[in-house]
């Protein structure tokens, strides 16, 4: 798809707000998972106030490289999405001869996204006590 400087000048105050809103939401996800598992903890193991206060840290974090890889995603979409719109608009007899011949975008957006981000989508915490029920 290739944006141009006009595109990103005119895109990067966009994501820039979309992103804010995201992360305005990251001590509220950090919490939530932490309370969660905490008590989790405790229902099974009431004397074990370490062993909680580790998963409740553990949660956290997990919930959080899941919150802000799956943030990274939406918005990555989303931006693409506002490009092509763009596009379209700049273009409108594009958007007529497409949709007279019944055919599709014009190209498929490709974006090459982080592994780091993969990883965070596709999280499988491996920690004893952790998802399993086990003890820690």
């Amino acid at each position: 798809m290739g944006a141009s400087n006009d595109d990103l000048e005119w895109l990067s105050p966009l994501v820039d707000a979309r992103l804010a809103e995201r992360f305005d939401n990251v001590p509220r996800v950090a919490h939530d998972a932490a309370v969660q598992a905490e008590a989790e903890h405790l229902r099974k193991r009431p004397h074990d106030r370490e062993g909680a206060d580790l998963l409740a840290e553990l949660a956290a974090h997990d919930a959080l490289i899941e919150h802000l890889s799956t943030a990274y995603m939406d918005v990555l979409d989303w931006a693409v999405g506002l490009l092509q719109e763009r596009r379209e608009s700049a273009h409108p007899h594009r958007r007529h001869l497409r949709r007279r011949s019944g055919g599709q975008a014009d190209v498929q957006a490709t974006c090459e996204v982080p592994k780091r981000i993969l990883d965070g989508l596709t999280l499988q915490s491996e920690r004893p006590g952790w998802l399993d029920g086990r003890a820690a």
